[in-house]
């Protein structure tokens, strides 16, 4: 535990009262000792003063909630500064207690102790999380790597036996289709690189770049041709700039858009439709085909795919799940409306307009 205050006497004493219950307790006497500290011995727990000279405790917190390693450390404020305003302040900044001195040391155990078993059962539900994202790597990538890599091995075996009796245009259809398969291949490979670099993601920083719809445009109009399926695809896009960067945007339309293709049948509409609305932006792209039961969509997680051993197309979870993961961590909200065997509609909302930057 890592207790910083300034005044030595306070500490000395609020020192001997861990001690003596069990604690290992490093002591700082300022805030930036207590930030070199917390940086070096990784602490289970920060019991923290505010008034102190070189850094305030507010500032302490404020700069340990932007370390990545110490992002999820229990801090605890132990101060004279009772106002509500004060207290406000503290919880606003992240702190997970605000202790009023004088306290009875029976009441400053019991706080103590509910915040570490607190942070274990976080520590817990993360290491939970982490055990699935390697189960579901484990489980889930040689079954969605199988079917390109075998297009391309198989397809590579006609090319090697076959090609003194091959025509040249023979031989340019099994090239084509090898880079089919190459394509899918890389696009399931990104995928997983995608999603297991947002399961671990705790600070996502926000970076103000805006996005032109435009894009949107774009990424409908060539993966309805990937689909050759130009004349379903059903466009109403209204100019704006969305507070989202460029390659994340791409990233959402072109997985619901591949989804919204895969799952209908050629000759019915793939709707994407685009526009401010209010203090939002809202992208909803629909088809008519599948569809998903009300627990299906209840369901949509990584690696999700529902029916697979009727529907052998790859990653349709994983995509939903990228899509869902990084418009909640753009602020957004991610809505799915479906009937089986009817229609399916994807709504995304962005706050909107962009905030500007500072100058």
């Amino acid at each position: 535990m890592l207790l910083i205050e300034d005044d030595a006497d306070i500490r000395e004493g609020l020192a001997d009262i861990l001690l003596i219950a069990g604690f290992e307790v490093v002591e700082a006497g300022n805030g930036l000792e207590g930030l070199a500290l917390a940086r070096q011995v990784r602490p289970d727990l920060v019991l923290c003063d505010i008034m102190m000279p070189e850094m305030d405790g507010y500032g302490v917190l404020e700069v340990l909630r932007q370390d990545e390693e110490l992002l999820l450390t229990p801090f605890m404020f132990l101060t004279a500064l009772a106002s509500p305003k004060r207290q406000r302040q503290g919880m606003s900044l992240g702190a997970d207690d605000y202790l009023i001195k004088p306290i009875s040391q029976g009441d400053l155990l019991h706080a103590i102790e509910t915040r570490l078993s607190r942070q274990q059962v976080i520590n817990q539900q993360i290491n939970t999380s982490l055990d699935q994202v390697r189960g579901n790597i484990a489980t889930a990538l040689p079954h969605e790597l199988r079917t390109p890599l075998s297009g391309i091995l198989g397809l590579a075996d006609i090319l090697i036996e076959e090609h003194e009796t091959l025509s040249p245009q023979e031989v340019l259809d099994l090239a084509k289709d090898i880079q089919t398969c190459s394509k899918r291949l890389f696009r399931l490979v990104q995928n997983f690189l995608l999603y297991t670099e947002l399961e671990v993601t705790r600070n996502w920083e926000q970076n103000h770049e805006t996005t032109i719809t435009q894009d949107v445009v774009e990424i409908a109009q060539a993966k309805a041709e990937v689909w050759r399926r130009t004349a379903d695809l059903q466009l109403e896009i209204a100019e704006a700039e969305v507070p989202i960067a460029s390659r994340w945007l791409r990233k959402i339309v072109d997985e619901l858009v591949d989804n919204a293709f895969r799952y209908s049948v050629i000759g019915s509409a793939v709707t994407v439709e685009a526009h401010p609305q209010g203090a939002e932006w809202r992208l909803t792209i629909g088809n008519h085909g599948r569809g998903m039961t009300p627990e299906q969509v209840a369901k949509i997680a990584a690696y999700t795919q529902f029916e697979r051993h009727y529907y052998e197309q790859q990653g349709v979870g994983l995509g939903l799940y990228l899509s869902r993961r990084l418009v909640e961590l753009h602020r957004g909200s991610f809505e799915i409306k479906s009937l089986p065997h009817r229609h399916t509609r994807v709504i995304v909302t962005l706050p909107y307009p962009p905030e500007e930057s500072d100058p």
